[in-house]
């Protein structure tokens, strides 16, 4: 374009007043020479202010479609002062003053216009550090400008991985080179904080070259790398850059014990591990940075959101923790190890870990790793009567089922309980350590006691002094918790010699032993457990034939009875399976082993002497024999191991309540002696040293009378054995002791066993009597409650429901609003509905409305107590199904009918003979005659006062049989009815390894029923039944039901059809 003749008339009119300004020194020009450089300068200045236009109108964002207007004002304005005419013309002017050709000295002349500037440098005023150069602007009056030096810094890459060599490499130059030996000042940094400082010497190239080790300790970090240099007079000059250290990838934490990574963690309910994430350099420039949320156990940390999204730090990197499941089920252990380098198999879970990012250059990255995720190992712990190859079986079985277990060997001396928790502690260590060296982390155990076995881990994990707290659970199995006082005749014969060779641990299981006594010290209050533990129970009904189920049952603790079990395989004069190799007793380990146990409410127990006549006393044992204590109040407490003694003419009642609920009275006749044992919920054990004793119980409540049995007085227990044991079966009962031991059945039936029993005693029923002579059992003349002193005693204290006070009924009511979802929205309703009518009738008042707030207040009382009364309603059912659950339960097989072993011979007073074998049932009259007729039976299962009885047939009840399980959360209590066959030759019933129950029984609220009824369980529904607020769930597996069960629809009609429930 062509620029405004107006603005380039200015321009020249400008130049020309200038120039004769200075004309004094142009004098070497003519008048032509100045006009024609005029003009030159004119075109020269004129183009520069066409250029400066553009360039501003261009930095202002104007911008003109085709040629730029200059006439325009706007226009004319902004390029009018875009250049400085005085600093152009002297620019192109003060040059050409010098004629060409001249070599004046420079003074402070600049150099002649065309001449090598650096010809003249040596007489210039500029120093050698700086150039000539007149035509720059930066150029001082002497044209000289200050020469700059170049540094550069840079590593051989970005991104190193720890303690690697960081190459720091650079130049130093000027324009017209390097600078030889030039010094470069190097700091390395952190934020750590870190700070390390070195020098280079640069080459005759200007080069220079360093090495930087990174540090040991610093694994993970943004470093920065400044750089300064100095030369001679030159100015200095400084440069930076940043490296990063840090792997990419997926880290595990490391493992102490082996300086190497983690490759896994055990689910034991406290193991962890951290995860470092290493994106080097990414904390910025990446994106979508996500770890995949496992499908085992759980990522927690800030670093990580629900979503799996990740936030690195500065350095790139973050921490994350990976927190392993509780439990493993079998179909998720797909890998396996050989953790104890044994040749074994121990089974793990893997977990994937998948990180994906998108880089700083929108590219996708992925990065994946894996942790492994095993079950605790499982310790087999054996007790007395027992070694190894106690768990064989169970082993064999467990082992099955993907768990790591391990037998120790706790029976080779004779060490105290207390010593074999020290082995128990090695033993743990030693599994610990195999883990803990295959890189698996490990903080727990699971623990399964047989007997004493049961006694040495509840020593070691709650009074052991530095117990390490490496025990998850503990699940006993016949384990004596109360000790043992006494034992049969024939495991006393058979176990004579293991007692004899390991005194010191037998003489701690008596029942009376300091051990013991310290043991469950604070029972009532739970003092006796350790609350980190998850405790289960498993023992004979009513005993093992060594153990007790009242010595075994321990106050909250999740417990399961089994009948028809023996102690160990040890006792071979006795038909039953052996506790420890009993399928039911693998399940239910096994199921407790693979989810939480749940844990009953502390049942509180309390015996009293609630009445006596005449001088009654109490006994306390120690070492040096008994302590008599006459009686002189009552109601008298009277507890566990004390003994109660009658005089020639006194008698005493004995209530005894356990969990507030009244559960058994005793009547104790003149010139009689009891001795109190093992309370439990399901058995009490009361010892009848001499005299008469009557028994009677609520259902559900069992007394067990051993007969004719003193006190051990040097704790050599296994040397005592009754001429007699009576054990009750929702019964009324008298037994006499001393040499002609008598037995009377009022109510119900009973089961009395002789020394050498080695199968159930003789079952007596309602309004039957014997006499026990030795092993002779023979029927005598029966009697009736009108026949003793008691019988006008008036005591209805088992028809009482509570023996609560009234206060801590209300705060059992209180703790029900609390817990029950529909007693607290009642129980506001009430408070709400009170406060409306009594503000309404405050209102009235003050209105002088004397009769309406009369009214208000009326009705305010009235729909208050309506809905405190719907509160108490489901206050209390809550309470009574708290209760409920907490009722062990108990299974029975009643027999409806009077029959007779084929094999026994039983006889009248008259004629006594001697028998054979004691598994008798006295039959309905008193004769000699047998009753052969086959007993119809039925299966029965009560749960408190919510019971039910089936009735499943006379063809099926050797068969079907009921077996509480653990119900979980899916409902309050359930019972599966196994379908039962024998082995061959043995008198071993079963279920059916691996085959489903024919039907079961689920009792649940209303809030479970629901639920369930909105979700598939994979069962046929048969049944559903409503009682007392619970409903009762009928269904079976009809998918997996065993070839044999008869699983027509008649059969289930028939089942559902006979239903009872209890009253």
């Amino acid at each position: 374009m062509k620029i405004n003749n107006k603005i380039k008339l200015g321009i020249t009119v400008g130049i020309i007043l200038l120039a004769s300004l200075f004309g004094h020194s142009a004098n070497a020009l003519t008048d032509e020479e100045k006009r024609e450089l005029i003009e030159e300068i004119g075109e020269k200045c004129q183009q520069e202010l066409r250029d400066a236009c553009q360039g501003k109108l261009e930095d202002l964002h104007i911008e003109i479609e085709g040629p730029i207007d200059f006439e325009d004002p706007y226009i004319k304005h902004l390029c009018f002062n875009a250049i400085d005419s005085q600093a152009c013309f002297d620019k192109y002017w003060i040059p050409k003053q010098t004629p060409e050709g001249t070599t004046d000295e420079c003074g402070n002349n600049a150099c002649d216009v065309g001449e090598n500037c650096s010809s003249c440098l040596a007489d210039c005023p500029c120093s050698s550090e700086k150039v000539c150069q007149t035509s720059d602007s930066q150029a001082d009056a002497n044209g000289c400008v200050i020469s700059e030096m170049d540094l550069t810094v840079t590593t051989d890459k970005k991104t190193y991985s720890p303690q690697e060599t960081v190459i720091i490499q650079g130049s130093v130059s000027d324009t017209k080179g390097g600078l030889d030996g030039a010094v470069v000042a190097l700091e390395v940094s952190n934020d750590i904080p870190y700070s390390a400082t070195a020098s280079a010497t640069a080459d005759s190239a200007g080069n220079y070259r360093l090495e930087f080790p990174i540090p040991s300790n610093i694994t993970q970090a943004v470093f920065t790398l400044s750089a300064t240099t100095s030369y001679s007079s030159y100015p200095s000059a400084s440069q930076s850059t940043s490296f990063v250290v840090g792997e990419i990838g997926i880290q595990l934490e490391e493992n102490a014990a082996t300086g190497e990574p983690f490759i896994g963690a055990a689910a034991d309910g406290t193991s962890s591990l951290d995860i470092s994430i290493s994106l080097p350099g990414c904390s910025k420039g990446c994106s979508n940075i996500k770890l995949s949320q496992p499908d085992i156990g759980k990522l927690e940390g800030e670093a990580i959101d629900v979503g799996g999204n990740v936030t690195l730090d500065s350095t790139g990197a973050a921490k994350i923790t990976y927190r392993a499941p509780d439990y493993l089920t079998k179909d998720q252990l797909t890998r396996s190890l050989d953790v104890h380098q044994s040749g074994s198999k121990t089974w793990a879970a893997g977990v994937p870990l998948i990180l994906t990012y998108t880089d700083a250059n929108d590219q996708a990255g992925k990065i994946e790793s894996e942790i492994l995720v095993y079950r605790p190992p499982v310790m087999l712990v054996h007790g007395f009567l027992g070694a190894t190859a106690t768990w064989d079986k169970m082993s064999t079985y467990l082992r099955g089922e993907k768990f790591d277990t391990y037998t120790g060997n706790y029976g080779a001396t004779d060490q105290s309980i207390e010593g074999l928790s020290l082995v128990l502690k090695n033993d743990i260590q030693k599994q610990k350590a195999d883990y803990a060296n295959a890189n698996i982390k490990l903080a727990k155990v699971d623990a399964v006691g047989h007997s004493m076995g049961g006694l040495i881990s509840r020593y070691y994990s709650h009074n052991l002094p530095d117990y390490p707290d490496d025990l998850r659970k503990l699940i006993m199995v016949g384990t004596p918790n109360h000790g043992v006082s006494w034992t049969k005749k024939i495991t006393g014969s058979i176990g004579a010699g293991w007692y004899q060779a390991h005194r010191l641990p037998a003489e701690q299981l008596y029942s009376e032993s300091s051990f013991i006594k310290t043991l469950n010290s604070g029972e009532s209050t739970g003092a006796h457990l350790n609350s980190a533990i998850q405790y289960g129970n498993i023992y004979g009904w009513p005993d093992d034939w060594v153990v007790s189920a009242a010595s075994a049952y321990l106050n909250g603790v999740n417990s399961v009875s089994e009948s028809d079990v023996k102690h160990s395989s040890d006792i071979s004069g006795v038909p039953a399976v052996a506790i420890t190799e009993y399928l039911n007793t693998w399940e239910q380990v096994k199921n407790w082993l693979i989810s939480d146990i749940y844990q009953p409410s502390l049942k509180g127990s309390r015996a009293e002497v609630y009445k006596y006549s005449g001088d009654v006393y109490s006994v306390d044992y120690d070492s040096s024999g008994g302590q008599e204590n006459k009686l002189t109040s009552s109601p008298t407490k009277f507890d566990s191991w004390q003994g109660l003694r009658t005089g020639s003419d006194a008698t005493a009642i004995v209530h005894l309540t356990i969990d507030d609920l009244p559960w058994g009275v005793i009547f104790l006749d003149p010139d009689s002696e009891i001795f109190l044992g093992y309370l439990s919920p399901q058995l009490v054990e009361v010892r009848l040293w001499k005299g008469k004793a009557a028994f009677r119980s609520k259902q559900d409540s069992h007394f067990t009378v051993p007969v004719n049995i003193k006190r051990s007085e040097n704790g050599e227990w296994w040397k005592y054995s009754p001429q007699a044991v009576v054990t009750g079966r929702n019964t009324e009962f008298t037994v006499t002791a001393g040499e002609n031991i008598a037995v009377h059945s009022l109510e119900g039936e009973l089961v009395v066993n002789t020394p050498n029993a080695t199968k159930e005693g003789t079952v007596l029923a309602a309004n039957k009597s014997v006499a026990v002579d030795g092993e002779e059992i023979v029927a005598i003349n029966p009697v009736s409650q009108d026949d003793f002193w008691w019988s006008t005693a008036d005591d209805d204290f088992l028809d009482s429901t509570s023996t609560d006070s009234w206060l801590n009924k209300l705060i059992s009511i209180g703790q029900g609003i609390k817990t029950n979802l529909m007693a607290s929205i009642t129980f506001i309703i009430a408070i709400i509905s009170l406060l409306f009518f009594i503000f309404f009738a405050v209102l009235k008042f003050a209105r002088k409305k004397i009769g309406i707030g009369i009214l208000m207040l009326a009705l305010g009382f009235v729909s208050f107590c309506i809905f405190v009364g719907v509160t108490w309603f489901f206050a209390s059912a809550n309470v009574n199904l708290e209760k409920t659950n907490n009722e062990a339960v108990t299974i029975n097989e009643n027999n409806n009918s009077a029959s007779t072993n084929t094999n026994t011979s039983v006889k009248t007073d008259s004629n006594p003979t001697k028998s054979a074998n004691t598994n008798t049932t006295i039959p309905t009259n008193t004769t000699t005659s047998t009753n052969t007729s086959p007993a119809k039976k039925s299966s029965t299962v009560t749960v408190a006062e919510y019971g039910f009885t089936l009735e499943v047939g006379e063809d099926q009840a050797d068969k079907i049989r009921p077996v509480a399980i653990d119900p979980g959360s899916f409902a309050e209590a359930s019972y599966i009815f196994c379908y039962d066959t024998k082995e061959e030759n043995e008198e071993v019933i079963y279920c059916d390894p691996g085959e489903a129950p024919v039907f079961s029984v689920d009792i649940m609220t209303q809030a479970q029923w629901e639920e369930t009824a909105t979700s598939s369980s994979g069962e046929a529904y048969l049944s559903m039944a409503e009682k007392n607020g619970l409903y009762y769930i009928f269904s079976h597996p009809s998918d997996t039901l065993p070839s044999d069960v008869p699983a027509t629809q008649d059969f289930y009609n028939q089942v559902m059809g006979s239903i009872k429930f209890s009253d």
